[in-house]
């Protein structure tokens, strides 16, 4: 159960990191001046973190999930 709770808490983590990326990408596209490079920099910010959560949130799903639920066909 403690590997749970340490998957919980790197993805709240990681929800935190990119709601910051996020405010920071509203705030300089409302700014009226767009820079193109920062611009990229936070969409490389905010898809590094995005595979980090789908990352853990697999993760999770295969410690919560018994084995034969993750076999079973659909």
């Amino acid at each position: 159960m403690s590997r749970l709770s340490e998957i919980l808490d790197q993805m709240t983590v990681v929800l935190n990191d990119l709601k910051t990326v996020m405010d920071a990408e509203q705030q300089h596209l409302s700014s009226g001046h767009i820079n193109g490079s920062a611009l990229q920099r936070i969409t490389e910010d905010k898809s590094s973190l995005l595979a980090t959560l789908d990352y853990l949130e697999h993760s999770f799903a295969i410690i919560s999930c018994p084995a034969s639920t993750l076999s079973s066909p659909a």
